[in-house]
């Protein structure tokens, strides 16, 4: 599957309900066959709890430069479990079902697929022009 928006983000963005800056954005590792990306799904609700491997603390450094975003590379100090396929990033609210799915991406971070060794891991987000993604 390729790397992809979630279609209620871009919602919840349109209508000044999402920022990208002022989030609780975090990362999700997705296990390799727990969960199936759909642009259906919206919430934590939707993506089975056997699928996230691991979930890191609010993201640092996020930025908007024109319709680009990017946020500070992470470091998992450590991660076991099943093999890593994707990530995910979620807009965390209170619960499952008020924690927004932003995007699926199994493309533009470097090291993935992994599978975890019981080690630290470093989530390195692209340099490239989209960075972590473009509108």
């Amino acid at each position: 599957m390729a790397n992809f928006l979630y279609p209620s983000i871009k919602q919840r963005m349109l209508t000044g309900q999402f920022d990208w800056t002022t989030g609780n954005i975090a990362i999700i590792l997705v296990a390799t066959g727990q969960y199936t990306p759909s642009i259906n799904h919206q919430t934590l609700l939707d993506v089975p709890a056997s699928a996230r491997v691991a979930t890191s603390s609010i993201l640092t450094g996020k930025t908007v430069d024109v319709n680009v975003v990017d946020a500070d590379d992470y470091l998992f100090t450590y991660v076991a479990g099943l093999p890593v396929d994707s990530v995910l990033l979620v807009d965390f609210g209170t619960n499952d079902a008020n924690s927004w799915l932003i995007c699926h991406l199994d493309e533009a971070v470097t090291g993935i697929p992994f599978d975890p060794a019981a080690s630290p891991v470093s989530i390195v987000w692209s340099n490239g022009s989209n960075k972590i993604f473009a509108l």
